[in-house]
């Protein structure tokens, strides 16, 4: 239902409370014809760019870190078919944090489905 809500309909009210920052007001006063007009160009351009390039970073630290982390349990499922279970724990600790407030965590993603599908090849 959502889906067919129009994104003026959403955001109104975002840009009414926009309209009255100091950054909105002079929005509306930036035109070719005032020269202080391109350095708030300038800088928006510039800070556009520096957001673009660390939502790059961080997008490509994530896809490397998941790359590394399903290697690792690739790694696990390997040591576990060989019976070298006590290797397989310690590169299984490198993948999990101990969560503060129960249970355990990990990178979003990593394919854990490949380990707990080995149970049922032993069953």
């Amino acid at each position: 239902m959502k889906a067919q809500i129009t994104v003026d309909s959403c955001t109104e009210k975002f840009k009414t409370r926009a309209t009255n920052t100091l950054g909105g007001k002079v929005e509306k006063e930036i035109s070719p014809f005032i020269p202080s007009s391109k350095y708030h160009m300038q800088v928006q351009g510039i800070l556009g760019k520096a957001d673009v390039g660390i939502g790059a970073v961080s997008l490509k630290t994530y896809f490397l870190l998941s790359t590394a982390y399903n290697r690792k349990v690739d790694n696990i499922v390997d040591l576990l078919t060989k019976g070298r279970f006590t290797e397989a724990k310690t590169v299984l600790d490198t993948l999990v944090i101990n969560n503060p407030f129960g249970g355990i965590t990990s990178l979003a993603n990593t394919n854990f489905d490949k380990i707990l599908d080995l149970e049922s090849k032993y069953d």
